[in-house]
Order: structure tokens, then C-alpha cells, then sequence
């Protein structure tokens, strides 16, 4: 008679959006800038997504469109109540790697300007980021012959949408 083993996958840890208050606000945040990933495999989990390696994590897609959603001021510390649903709405759009940038640490502050020195802090972080999806990017196209690379960037502050495609054919 055999002995049968089985193995059960460990569970996956869930990344949330970091969530203050205004005690932070008062006393100020240190910057610090974390990247959620969220596909239609982990819809409803983060993943926390590495800013020196991003291409370690099983669940990101390079080869699938990604999407930045990028949050403002928070003088509250509060996540945004708009973050889980718009996720959700993305992801059943379009299959695509959707990155949450939560920099809530970092962006609630009493001291607006010293949030607005931030911005550059976190486009800087994001900016990397991009560049190393761009070389990997042209290495895979070489080597799959794929057509097109897209990147599209949300951001949401002070009653202010934006988005910004970026969009490289080979």
C-alpha cells in the first residue's frame, strides 16, 4: 500500500492599500512607494509588485498591457474609496497588468508643497520602473516578434483625471 502526500498550495497574501489617518497627516509621512499588482488572475488580491526586480512576480505580464492607477493628496490617510471598484472595472475590460501606486505614505501631510515635492519623488520611481518594462520589453520583442508595447498611465488629484498612453511600435 503507497502513502499519498498531498500538497496544498500556501496561501497567497493579499497587499492593501496602506491606510492612515490624520494623526499621519498632522505629524507628516515619510515617502514611501509601493506597487500593488492586480490581474484578472489575483482581480481581487495585490500582489506586491518589486520596483528593483518587477519582472520576478509570476503575475506579471509583460507581453499584456499595463495600467498605472496613481492616487493624489490624501489629507485624511485614507485609501480611496474609487480604488477597488475602478481595479475591478479595468480588469474586466481588458486582461492587463494593473498597477495600483500607492504612495499614501508620502501624500498625506498637512503640508501640501511638501506632497507636491513627492510627485517628483514617485514620478522618478515610476519613471525607472517604465524604463526597465521598455528594455525587457524590446529583448522579448526581439525574440516573440511582438508588435506592440502599451502602457497606460491614471492619475487622480484634487478633482483632476488624467491619462496618458505611451504606446512604442517595433
Amino acid at each position: 500500500m503507497r502513502n499519498t502526500v498531498c500538497v496544498l498550495p500556501a496561501a497567497q497574501e493579499c497587499e492593501e492599500m496602506t491606510d492612515l489617518n490624520l494623526k499621519h497627516s498632522l505629524s507628516g509621512t515619510s515617502l514611501s512607494v509601493r506597487l500593488l499588482l492586480y490581474t484578472r488572475v489575483n482581480a481581487s488580491c495585490a500582489q506586491l509588485l518589486s520596483h528593483r526586480e518587477p519582472f520576478s512576480s509570476p503575475r506579471f505580464n509583460l507581453s499584456s498591457p499595463s495600467t498605472f492607477l496613481i492616487h493624489g493628496y490624501r489629507p485624511t490617510g485614507s485609501p480611496p474609496v474609487w480604488l477597488t471598484q475602478f481595479v475591478q472595472l479595468l480588469l474586466q475590460r481588458r486582461d492587463m497588468n494593473v498597477i495600483v501606486v500607492d504612495w499614501n505614505r508620502g501624500a498625506t501631510n498637512i503640508n501640501y508643497w511638501k506632497v507636491v515635492d513627492n510627485t517628483r519623488k514617485v514620478a522618478a520611481n515610476l519613471t525607472d520602473l517604465i524604463q526597465k518594462m521598455e528594455v525587457k520589453e524590446k529583448f522579448l520583442s526581439a525574440i516573440k516578434s511582438s508588435q506592440l508595447y502599451e502602457t497606460i498611465m491614471s492619475s487622480f488629484s484634487l478633482n483632476q483625471f488624467s491619462i496618458t498612453e505611451f504606446s512604442t511600435r517595433q
